[in-house]
């Protein structure tokens, strides 16, 4: 197509279409152009098309001629006024660029705008007034263009930044000499974004921190635009420096720390340590934190130990505490205790927070007094040992001679050979006693305990002493006496057996009598008066003041007819004394003695259970089963109560923690039964009896197999028999029904069913109170050493499973929680906890419904950690009242 046809196309458009070089020097244009414009062509080609334009609008339109694309069809529009147009209203002008014959040319077609468009111009034109950003542009350092916002951050109007040197004149000389290095650099390597941050000048005189992107277009003619963007950055920079100044402070505080502190995340690398830590090991900070797979202050073969152990803390959320050994640069050997916990960040990243305490001078002073407790505890127990040992054997062989038949001349002897050895096994637990209390290291504990009972259990077990000299014992309690007291039930226990026995052993005539009286009661408290009354060989006046010296006695023969050491009535003093109480004696030679002794008791707490004493026929009865039976259980404390329970029955009780650890014991085929637990981790007890049943000997055919179970359906019932297992005992365990199911299955004699049994397993529903410690009295009062490791047992346990239990509902682990509550049941039903078993039933429907909000979870845990807490402090106080008894 010839020239004269496009010409002849393009003047026929209604379409202002105009030609230009670069300058905007006017090559073209068409017939539409003299319509607008008012002038002739030859006119217009002798204007510039940028004169053309009002002075707001020729600045845009040099912005978007240099941001137009050096190649290709696309164009950019702005709505401009133009000054000689035939009306003053803004049309849109749409810019593209031209390569003709080599030459970059411009061409614009004008054209009336629509309402859309117009709409859009101004909204275009508002954001740019009122940008949150400066924004400029400039073309190989010459200025093209400055947004109105320049007004709001740096206080100059847009006229006022005449030149790249007036912009550059505002930054600050020493950043600015940093920046004009770096612009330098990145235009010379032809960077498309470059970042850069410094401080202008405002108006004011004051300079804010600017943080700003420049992005450039680089032309064929070497020709470069960049557009700039500032933010401004200066409250940022202030909360910059004051972290920084926070965190040296921090630093500063924690290098004068001597503790050891440290932070690992979960990927073995330690990202900070204090000096301590750097002191510690001999190392700089920076080369310390830059070790790889930093497991310090684990040894080779910890390693793994530790990352399992911190991988807990990180992703369970445990908090730990531990003693640890750590050696230093020199390789000497120092005693630390260690915290381990979460260090949560606000990104949500959880890193493991260590601090250790050097416990040096502790653990001296504690092996020194351990040393010095050790050689105290070894003389009271040689001396027990090596006195009562020939003792009891001397008493066992002078029953045995007795027994059998001996010579009348022969009986004489032996049985004064038995009350003399009896006589010195009293005075060696006297002595040891008062040795105690000379400590002074005895606790008072205040209990809830039934007064008539402990009254009518003294007198049973003092009553066939009683009767083997025909004499009457017998107890009266007033009515105005409260049945149930808080105070110290087994000091006062101890104090009325000494006193009985001291009321038998000085009688040989007549009656003994314990009266039990309320003398006063206030607002807190009775005062209670204990009368121990007999008719013995009573005590001279002047004497009376010296019998609670110790080591004294009434009479000079008294030691030569009745025995004894002088030191009961001095233990009996004291014990009274301690609980601020009384003790007087009344006394006629030849008649009889009374002695009195008022104590203060409280009125019974309510939030307290009342404790029982073990009944003495049930205690001292001797009940013994030949058995070995494998224990599997992986709970310790159900551990601790079984083993107890059997011990007492002549049971050996081999433990074993998981499914395989039993399968290894069974092998050797040397048990008589097994007690196995269904829900356990690794294998559960239903596998486990499977695969012993699948053993290729008869042994393993037929060894009676007992589960251990909370669950009473009949679908748990139906998987116990079919895995091969006899029977099954629920938990927690009524000790009549594993008795009677030991004896029945293992064939042997049931010599204890006429004796009431202790029942450990007491329903929970049937408690009012919070904790009962009855079973446990029942159970341990007999060995107050094992009475107290359970106690220990059972305290940590239960801190322990309480941040399990918190972290399974916060997290909606179901799986977790289950079998939490399942190790926690048997011994929460033990303490007679039946609120707190309905709360954990509460807790488990409500994850199974998975409807528990985050509320419904803040509010269970709370509820958790009152019960909880309540039963450690009372599992606390319980366990200092055992520290003396």
């Amino acid at each position: 197509m010839d020239q004269e046809i496009l010409s002849a196309l393009v003047n026929a458009s209604h379409e202002t279409i105009m030609a230009t070089d670069y300058s905007g020097e006017i090559l073209f244009c068409n017939y539409s152009s003299t319509s607008l414009f008012g002038l002739t062509v030859e006119e217009l080609k002798k204007e510039n098309f940028f004169n053309l334009l009002y002075e707001q609008d020729l600045k845009e339109m040099r912005h978007i001629v240099r941001l137009l694309p050096e190649h290709g069809k696309s164009g950019l529009s702005y709505l401009a006024r133009f000054k000689n147009a035939n009306n003053d209203l803004p049309l849109k002008v749409e810019a593209k660029k031209l390569s003709v014959q080599g030459n970059m040319h411009l061409l614009f077609i004008i054209t009336p705008h629509t309402k859309e468009e117009e709409e859009a111009h101004k909204l275009y034109r508002l954001l740019a007034e009122n940008a949150y950003d400066i924004n400029i542009m400039f073309e190989n350092d010459e200025l093209i263009y400055v947004s109105p916002s320049v007004r709001d951050f740096l206080g100059y109007e847009e006229a006022e930044i005449v030149s790249m040197d007036t912009w550059l004149a505002l930054i600050y000389k020493e950043d600015r000499n940093e920046y004009l290095s770096q612009l330098g650099e990145d235009r010379r390597n032809k960077a498309p974004f470059s970042y850069y941050t410094y401080r202008q000048r405002h108006k004011d005189g004051r300079y804010r921190w600017f943080e700003t992107k420049i992005r450039r277009e680089f032309r064929e003619s070497d020709v470069m635009v960049e557009m700039a963007t500032s933010v401004d950055i200066t409250t940022r920079k202030k909360f910059e420096k004051e972290l920084a100044l926070q965190k040296e402070f921090i630093e500063q505080l924690f290098d004068t720390d001597p503790n050891l502190i440290f932070v690992r995340d979960g990927n073995r690398q330690m990202i900070y340590c204090n000096r301590a830590v750097a002191e510690l090991v001999g190392m700089t900070r920076d080369e310390f934190l830059s070790v790889e797979n930093n497991m310090f202050p684990a040894t080779p073969d910890q390693t793994e130990k530790y990352f399992e152990m911190e991988q807990r803390v990180i992703n369970q959320g445990e908090e730990l505490m531990l003693e640890e050994q750590i050696p230093d640069s020199k390789g000497v050997i120092h005693y630390y205790q260690t915290i381990k916990k979460p260090l949560k960040t606000q990104d949500g990243d959880v890193s493991m927070l260590n601090i250790s305490t050097n416990i040096d001078r502790i653990k001296y002073y504690e092996k020194e007094t351990q040393n010095a407790m050790k050689a105290r505890n070894e003389f009271f127990s040689s001396m027990s040992h090596e006195i009562r040992t020939p003792m009891n054997a001397i008493l066992g062989m002078a029953e045995l001679l007795i027994s059998r038949n001996p010579r009348k001349d022969q009986v004489k002897l032996l049985k004064t050979l038995q009350y003399s050895s009896k006589g010195l096994l009293t005075l060696i637990n006297d002595i040891l006693d008062f040795s105690k209390i000379e400590s002074g290291k005895i606790e008072v504990e205040a209990i809830n305990f039934n007064l008539r009972e402990l009254a009518e259990n003294v007198l049973v077990g003092l009553r066939p002493k009683a009767l083997d000299k025909d004499l009457k014992i017998s107890s009266r309690v007033d009515q105005a006496v409260p049945e149930v007291v808080n105070g110290d039930y087994v000091k006062l226990n101890q104090i009325l057996n000494n006193l009985l026995g001291n009321a038998i052993k000085f009688t040989d005539r007549g009656k003994i009598e314990l009266v039990i009286s309320m003398t006063t009661r206030s607002d807190k408290e009775y005062m209670l008066r204990f009368d121990v009354i007999d008719t013995g060989i009573g005590i001279e006046a002047e004497k009376l003041k010296f019998i609670f010296e110790p080591f004294h006695q009434a009479n000079t023969n008294t030691t030569r007819l009745y025995g004894g050491t002088g030191l009961g009535l001095t233990i009996v003093k004291n014990l009274v004394e301690l609980q601020k109480g009384t003790i007087e004696v009344k006394s006629q030679p030849g008649e009889g003695s009374t002695f009195s002794v008022k104590m203060p008791f409280k009125f019974a707490d309510k939030g307290q259970s009342i404790n029982h004493l073990p009944d003495t026929k049930i205690r001292d009865f001797k009940w013994k089963m030949k058995l070995k039976v494998l224990y599997v259980e992986d709970v310790s404390t159900n551990q601790f109560l079984i083993e107890e329970i059997l011990g007492d029955w002549g049971v050996k009780v081999i433990m074993a923690s998981d499914g395989f650890e039993a399968l290894e014991l069974i092998k050797d085929k040397s048990y008589d039964l097994i007690l196995m637990d269904i829900q356990m981790p690794g294998i559960d007890g239903l596998e486990t009896t499977r695969r012993i049943r699948a053993l290729n000997d008869k042994y393993f055919q037929n060894i009676p197999i007992l589960a251990l179970t909370a669950s009473t359906t009949e679908a748990t019932r139906d998987e116990v028999f079919l895995s091969g297992m006899q029977d099954f005992v629920l938990k927690p365990i009524d000790v009549n029904d594993l008795r009677t199911k030991i004896v029945e299955h293992t064939h042997r004699t049931d010599e204890f069913k006429d004796i009431k049994i202790i029942d450990t397993g007491i329903p929970v529903e049937e408690k009012n109170t919070k904790i009962v410690f009855d079973q446990t009295d029942k159970l341990f009062l007999g060995n107050l050493v094992r009475y107290q490791e359970f106690l220990k047992m059972t305290i940590e346990e239960f801190r322990i499973n309480l941040d399990l239990l918190k972290s399974a509902i916060l997290d909606g682990d179901l799986n977790q929680f289950r079998a939490l509550r399942h190790r926690m049941k048997s011994i929460m039903a033990t303490f007679g906890m039946a609120e707190l078993l309905r709360v954990l039933d509460n807790v488990k429907s409500k994850m199974q419904e998975e409807n528990m909000t985050a509320r419904d979870k803040k509010e269970f845990n709370q509820i958790l950690d009152y019960h909880i807490q309540f039963l450690l402090d009372s599992l606390s106080n319980k366990l200092a009242s055992l520290k003396w008894q």
